[in-house]
């Protein structure tokens, strides 16, 4: 199967270690590492931290809040329309250890699609130093009066959350509809927890990557799987295959379908590279010229549908 499923019976726990992998990354700073920029343009270390607690709040704020509206809202749905574009979730300051709101109506986490993008082959590598704040003009770190204060705050914070959504999800079922907050909806609407559970895994995996923590394994398979489903959906096609060992692999691109042999148009991306690639954090042209996705073929070029969402 290349498209992620929410019944993957390693869902939960691969979510859950991913969270626990990040909260054991931020532990592990120095108070001062907060104030400084992250590899995120425009966004401190703070800024990430206190967005990534505010998302695994709002997983278990989803398990345990109120009953869920009549809808069924898809992942792919949920990815495309229905999270905001920028900003910390509601009830957080960039900067302080506050609580994020509780409850269907606080904001979610930092994901879009991203088939609106007006230049689609622009985007930066993420890891080069002058893609980052410290390397071009952008807002500063937010002030940190008292660094270990803030630092002691936000870490105890995201452990109880990653703590109280591993109790929350123990023995949960995948399927169950719960609210989850969207925009334009009065507030919340009914996902599908699986599905729910998917986008926190690609936000867990990317987010997790630019501080610096290497994913879970079947975190970063079901992100892989979430991104080439998404690929699947913007250029459907069997004339350009895929591949994303040893997780994915998908035929995508209208054209001539190939049926035996080797295929004549193929791009073959590491794993990490490909997520990357997927939502804007590596430039295809860096991918490429280093070899982390190797394309070959006339319709091989995927720039036109990249990057497929974007996760700030």
């Amino acid at each position: 199967m290349s498209a992620a499923r929410r019944d993957d019976p390693k869902l939960v726990s691969a979510v859950i270690g991913q969270w626990q992998r990040i909260a054991d990354r931020v532990d592990a700073f120095a108070d001062l590492a907060f104030t400084q920029p992250s590899r995120l343009p425009g966004r401190s270390v703070a800024d990430l931290v206190v967005r990534l607690t505010g998302s695994v709040a709002m997983l278990s704020d989803a398990v345990a809040g109120l009953p869920p509206p009549a809808t069924d809202m898809s992942l792919s749905a949920y990815l495309a329309d229905h999270l905001p574009a920028s900003g910390t979730p509601a009830g957080v300051t960039a900067g302080t250890a506050a609580a994020p709101r509780r409850g269907p109506g606080a904001a979610g986490p930092g994901i879009t699609d991203a088939s609106d993008a007006t230049d689609a082959t622009d985007a930066t590598d993420a890891t080069d130093p002058a893609a980052s704040p410290a390397g071009r003009a952008g807002p500063a770190a937010p002030d940190i009066a008292d660094p270990a204060d803030f630092a002691g705050g936000i870490r105890s914070r995201l452990r109880a959350c990653v703590v109280a959504a591993a109790a929350g999800l123990d023995g949960v079922d995948t399927g169950r509809l719960v609210t989850v907050a969207t925009e334009g909806r009065g507030g919340g609407a009914g996902m599908r927890l699986g599905d729910f559970l998917l986008a926190g895994a690609v936000e867990g995996v990317v987010h997790g990557l630019d501080l610096g923590v290497e994913p879970v394994r079947d975190a970063l398979r079901l992100a892989v799987k979430a991104c080439t489903g998404l690929l699947g959906a913007r250029a459907p096609g069997r004339s350009v295959e895929v591949r994303v060992p040893p997780f994915a692999a998908v035929q995508v691109v209208e054209g001539p379908r190939h049926t035996r042999g080797t295929p004549p148009n193929v791009v073959e991306a590491e794993a990490v590279a490909f997520v990357e690639v997927a939502v804007g954090r590596l430039s295809w042209a860096a991918a490429t010229a280093d070899g982390r996705v190797r394309a070959s073929g006339a319709r091989a070029d995927l720039r036109p549908y990249l990057p497929l969402l974007r996760i700030t």
